[in-house]
């Protein structure tokens, strides 16, 4: 099952390298029909998908989760286009969760049940885009992996892992293609060992990944796996 969480290019690119990081994307999208996940409103997240046309947006995907507050025109336009693609009732734009206490910690629940191989966990709300959008948790038997969009550790460590700690090799894509990412906290359950961690990272001048945190999921004992290492897709078998 193929389940794309965000649909990403730099910031900044030209429609010629959008156009290239697509790639086939398009020919495996439309085999599979996945659903799409889009974890928050920010455009590297998302700018792939401008670079598709209507017909391809119909073609390559079945439905549409993402958040309900969407920011700005460019966010706007592609929400209509993926609404008209996929149709209203295969649209799902989920609103976050009320955050009662200011100033305190922002939560992620999960909103499907715990036992399912995909959970959705929905944050509540927050000023800060990033720590108050979607995180997906994908899990079989002998692997898990979290796609992490660009929530801070800390809360993927107290929100998220305590629901994996079973007996497996756990996989993270790296929270904000490896920039900054709240005070790295990432407390493995005792039944879990680790395996990948990888960063979906091109040339930039963020300076992206920062080597604090790839020295702590070192540290960690992760794999550091790098999409600009590759210049291609990473597969995780599940």
């Amino acid at each position: 099952m193929r389940l794309p969480c965000d649909a990403g290019a730099p910031m900044n690119a030209p429609r010629n390298e959008v156009i290239r990081i697509i790639g086939n994307r398009n020919i495996l999208y439309n085999e599979s029909k996945p659903i799409l996940v889009l974890s928050h409103w920010d455009k590297d997240h998302y700018h792939s998908l401008i670079g598709m046309t209507d017909v391809e947006l119909q073609n390559n995907f079945s439905a549409f989760v993402c958040r309900d507050h969407i920011p700005n025109l460019t966010s706007r336009s592609l929400f209509n286009r993926l609404k008209a693609a996929v149709g209203t009732l295969n649209t799902f734009a989920i609103k976050a969760d009320i955050r009662y206490a200011r100033g305190g910690p922002t939560f992620f629940n999960s909103i499907t049940p715990a036992n399912n191989q995909i959970i959705l966990y929905n944050a509540q709300h927050h000023k800060n885009r990033n720590i108050s959008g979607l995180i997906l948790t994908v899990k079989s038997a002998n692997k898990s992996v979290v796609l992490s969009g660009d929530a801070h550790y800390e809360q993927i460590s107290r929100d998220i892992l305590p629901q994996l700690n079973y007996s497996h090799k756990h996989n993270l894509v790296v929270p904000h293609h490896g920039g900054k990412a709240g005070t790295y906290i990432y407390n493995i359950p005792p039944l879990m060992t680790v395996e990948d961690a990888i960063i979906s990272v091109g040339i930039n001048h963020y300076g992206h990944p920062l080597s604090c945190y790839t020295t702590a999921l070192r540290a960690g004992s992760f794999c550091i796996r790098q999409t600009i290492s590759v210049q291609n897709d990473i597969i995780i078998n599940l």
